[in-house]
């Protein structure tokens, strides 16, 4: 037969913590290590009610719960005159694979949990610290932290710090700087039991605001070189700079597939580049295009800008006035169609010495941008070079496959042969 004697015994020589509650659910006794858990957190167990409200458990239950106190494991043992309480407190603050340090104190302000880390950033073990003006706190601004303005102190009081910068002198005289973040601990009643704060070497913080500092310095010196460099730039060099710039995006653009296809009517679509090209340049220069329809082209958004570019470099090639036309004609070949578009100056007499050349690689960015821009869409520029000039022309031939052919391949590569 069990009697309370022997239950208190059998207490008072558990190796881990027990309790023993008569069956009227009062605490008769405790052994050392349940008393040393109770005085670490400030708790009170007058009754097994104190235990269920604690742990937010039942007196039927047995198991593991996860509390502001660590890992506890417990089990509920029934006797013939009460129950037997045995638990296990496994501490997470001394896990040493946290990286940070992390410190916990009761509601008195003194420190009852800490890991190994703390004792690395502060220089003294924090339990021994009976005030924490003993690490000569001072914050980002150089003022003083006093007794009672500790992150961790605000805590005791209901209030959560985030992330405070402090310098602080460590036991052997070295400076540091640490962040520290600190939070209240309740209990199911809503009562501040302590407060747990956590600690982070700020050096690696500090260095890479330094690098951030220097960073700053560089580019503004950088953009001052920057400025520099446009303020002695001749304005041809930056329309030069400007059109090299556009020239890449707009390369990387169609290169990427970035514009959507649409079908167009070409004729109508030069007819109005031509009209667009007469405003623009203001000299007298005229575009003749004879549009016919169902003339149905593959187009992207810039197709009329290629042709632009197109009718603005033969207008460029002298400085009175061009008569620009433009014609169509269709071909088939292999079985595919295309619209061979030429667009020419009709005042200047057809050259003795001539060659063709494809202007993908242009030495006009405007122009290798034209021919890029047709390029996408199956098809292909050809300029006619008179002897002795490589840039301005007098004549183009713009290959394009018809809608009925939008998927097929590039025209043959010896397309020049239809520019005769």
């Amino acid at each position: 037969m069990q009697t309370e004697k022997m239950m208190c015994d059998f207490v008072i020589n558990c190796p881990t913590p027990c309790i023993y509650f008569d069956d009227s659910g009062r605490c008769r006794k405790m052994n050392t290590h349940s008393v040393e858990f109770f005085t670490h957190w400030n708790l009170e167990c007058n009754s097994v009610q104190d235990i269920c409200d604690m742990l937010d458990i039942s007196l039927e239950t047995s198991g593991k719960v996860l509390r502001i106190f660590g890992c506890i494991e417990y089990m509920f043992i029934p006797v013939e005159c009460g129950h037997i309480f045995m638990f296990a407190s496994h501490s997470i603050s001394k896990n040493d694979s946290i990286p940070f340090g992390i410190f916990v104190m009761n509601v008195d302000g003194r420190v009852v949990d800490h890991n190994r880390r703390c004792k690395e950033l502060f220089g003294y073990v924090p339990g021994t610290i009976k005030s924490f003006s003993f690490l000569k706190g001072r914050r980002d601004d150089g003022t003083r932290v006093s007794s009672g303005e500790w992150s961790m102190e605000k805590a005791l009081k209901g209030i959560t710090v985030e992330g405070e910068l402090i310098d602080i002198v460590r036991k052997d005289g070295m400076r540091s700087t640490v962040i520290i973040s600190s939070y209240p601990l309740k209990d199911l009643h809503g009562d501040i039991i302590g407060s747990v704060s956590f600690v982070q070497d700020a050096r690696q913080h500090r260095k890479a605001e330094m690098q951030a500092v220097e960073s700053k310095f560089k580019a503004e010196a950088c953009l001052r070189e920057m400025v520099e460099m446009v303020q002695k730039t001749s304005s041809k060099d930056l329309e030069k700079l400007k059109s090299s710039a556009e020239y890449a995006y707009m390369a990387y653009q169609i290169d990427n597939g970035v514009f959507p296809l649409e079908t167009i009517d070409v004729s109508h679509l030069l007819d109005a580049a031509g009209y667009e090209c007469e405003k623009s340049l203001g000299n007298g220069t005229t575009v003749l295009c004879n549009p016919k329809s169902n003339r149905l082209v593959s187009s992207n958004p810039h197709l009329k800008d290629a042709f632009k570019s197109v009718i603005n470099n033969i207008a460029k090639r002298t400085e009175t006035a061009s008569k620009i036309t433009i014609s169509i004609k269709d071909y088939c070949e292999h079985s595919r169609e295309y619209h061979r578009i030429e667009i020419k100056d009709e005042l200047i007499a057809e050259p003795e010495s001539r060659s063709i050349i494809d202007c993908r690689h242009h030495n006009d960015s405007n122009i290798a941008l034209a021919a890029k821009i047709v390029e996408s869409l199956g098809g292909r520029v050809l300029a006619e070079v008179h002897t002795g000039d490589d840039e301005n022309h007098s004549k183009f031939i713009i290959i394009l496959p018809s809608m009925s052919s939008v998927t097929a391949v590039k025209p043959r590569q010896d397309a020049e042969g239809f520019a005769y």
